[in-house]
């Protein structure tokens, strides 16, 4: 997959939740690590929003997607650790109802048919200051390998937020329908909440990637 940001696919003003983080730019290439143990997805806590381009690239599109359920796995070190998403298809939302319910019909998302987008992440390794999760991808039925750029992560004893950001290119996983009038590739941010299974309130370790 295409990890390189689509010139112009980004997120106009007021499209994006404020980061827990701050402003991207802000955020140092480290982060905070919490004990070792799984943690559960808080979908109310989570978004997921994207960017992409219209009408021949023309015109600029912007929306999110909600979280279903999601999985995060610490094993006391980042490299063994895993990650398990899922998506709601049926979530696509632009807040145009007409471009909306196009994308979820069969000629894109299928969402009725198709009603998960899920990751499941196979590695995560140290890249150029950040951490790069790969993973495999399944949206309408097609698998195909994904990345993701973890930007940042942050423990207050109780809570994980997560960022991090990544790119599709739709034509990979077999939704080739709109060629032109919708976008290829997707510039996606996901602002990831999860809550340990079981009580815990260790402090955080910091990590870097050098």
């Amino acid at each position: 997959m295409n990890t390189r940001t689509e010139p112009g696919a980004r997120a106009r003003k007021g499209a994006v939740p404020r980061s827990q983080f701050g402003p991207a730019p802000e955020v140092a290439p480290a982060f905070e690590i919490p004990p070792a143990g799984a943690y559960q997805l808080d979908p109310d806590e989570s978004s997921i929003t994207f960017a992409t381009r219209h009408l021949f690239g023309l015109g600029a599109v912007d929306g999110r997607f909600g979280l279903g359920s999601g999985q995060i796995h610490l094993d006391g070190s980042l490299s063994s650790s895993w990650v398990r998403l899922t998506i709601k298809a049926a979530s696509f939302a632009t807040g145009n109802p007409s471009r909306d319910t196009a994308v979820l019909s069969g000629r894109l998302l299928a969402a009725a048919r198709y009603p998960d987008i899920t990751f499941v992440s196979t590695a995560l390794e140290a890249d150029d200051g950040a951490w790069l999760l790969r993973g495999t991808l399944c949206v309408r039925g097609h698998e195909g390998p994904a990345e993701a750029y973890l930007r940042a992560s942050r423990w207050d004893g109780s809570l994980l937020r997560v960022r991090a950001t990544a790119t599709i290119d739709r034509y990979a996983f077999g939704i080739t329908g709109a060629r032109g009038l919708a976008g290829r590739r997707l510039a996606l941010c996901f602002e990831i909440a999860a809550r340990p299974t079981m009580a815990t309130g260790g402090p955080a370790q910091r990590s870097g990637t050098s």
